[in-house]
């Protein structure tokens, strides 16, 4: 019968304790661009609250096309795009 080392254990246990915290990290990322859009997207696009619960959601984010921010910034543009992929992936993998 062969034991895992302990050296073995420590090194996945390590290396566990870093990708969680990656993990947190890019939650917290997220969060903070969510958190961006959904202030500006309230600025540009107020009539948006009253249609849908969350600015969050796939629909919400198709229905800003990036075409509607051509006079804005390339990096709110990339932000929206971002995140509208993000959303894509997530509702796919679900």
């Amino acid at each position: 019968m062969w034991i895992k080392s302990n050296t073995d254990t420590v090194y996945q246990n390590e290396k566990l304790k870093s990708l969680t915290r990656y993990r947190f990290d890019k939650v917290k990322e997220r969060a903070k661009l969510k958190q961006s859009v959904s202030r500006l997207v309230n600025n540009l696009f107020p009539e948006l609250e009253t249609l849908v619960p969350t600015p969050h959601m796939l629909s919400a984010y198709n229905v800003i096309t990036v075409d509607d921010l051509d006079g804005f910034s390339d990096e709110l543009q990339q932000d929206m795009e971002q995140i509208v992929k993000s959303q894509s992936e997530k509702t796919k993998s679900n």
